[in-house]
């Protein structure tokens, strides 16, 4: 039992490692982003989407973070001064202050679809990419 449970938290990570190169990607059109979507939706396997759609991310306690010039800068304090772990712009600050606990990423997802007008497809594949690519920084916890 022990060892199936050992090699689904490593598939795990594997699928959120490649749906993280995702991240960041620009979805000309509606099928683009439904195509891309089925992809992230058949890498997940046996990943129960929608707990993960209904988790609530949280930032990680040890990760500093300040803006600069419309720039928001992550970082970790370290014996050598502090480690850069990942730059963003406006919309990924506001990302970052919704991972309080309290918001799904259903409610992340639906405040970019407000605050910036997009479509649904496009905040909920950018939003899911962008949350991978933090946990795998270790940023937020899912």
């Amino acid at each position: 039992m022990q060892t199936k449970n050992l090699k689904f938290e490593e598939r795990r990570h594997l699928i959120f490692s490649l749906s993280g190169i995702l991240c960041g990607m620009l979805l000309p059109a509606t099928g683009c982003a439904g195509h891309a979507k089925q992809k992230i939706n058949a890498l997940m396997g046996e990943l129960d989407i929608a707990a993960l759609e209904h988790a609530k991310p949280v930032r990680d306690p040890s990760v500093l973070w300040r803006t600069e010039k419309n720039r928001l800068r992550l970082y970790r304090k370290s014996h050598a001064g502090h480690r850069d772990l990942c730059e963003m712009n406006l919309t990924g600050l506001s990302v970052w202050k919704a991972c309080n606990g309290d918001r799904t990423i259903q409610d992340i997802v639906r405040l970019l679809k407000k605050t910036y007008h997009v479509t649904g497809h496009q905040a909920y594949l950018d939003c899911l990419c962008f949350l991978v690519d933090l946990r795998n920084q270790g940023a937020i916890r899912i």
